[in-house]
């Protein structure tokens, strides 16, 4: 191959070359912009509904707890009742939890 041949070749794939980046570039901000965009509104609405899933989780243990709570509170009620039927002084058994 002569010289002025490669230089011809290396012009014409340094053209062709050219050509590819202009035409990938304009490809992949227009294929793949949506996409990433589409993507970005799946992961926000995968935040959102695990921040929903999340309160609703708090909601019912802070339900859990308020039962919890009462039913303590009637235990302790019928533990005094107990004393007082046995007989036994209640203040003298100590504090109810």
């Amino acid at each position: 191959m002569e010289w002025w041949q490669i230089q011809e070749l290396m012009w014409t794939s340094a053209g062709i070359l050219a050509s590819l980046i202009v035409v990938s570039g304009l490809t992949l901000r227009f294929a793949i912009k949506p996409f990433l965009g589409d993507l970005a509104k799946l992961r926000e609405r995968r935040r959102a509904g695990n921040q929903a899933a999340s309160d609703l989780r708090l909601d019912r243990l802070e339900e859990r707890m308020e039962v919890l709570g009462s039913s303590v509170d009637r235990l302790a009620d019928v533990l005094e009742f107990d004393r007082q039927l046995g007989g036994v002084d209640a203040s003298s058994e100590g504090p109810i939890v």
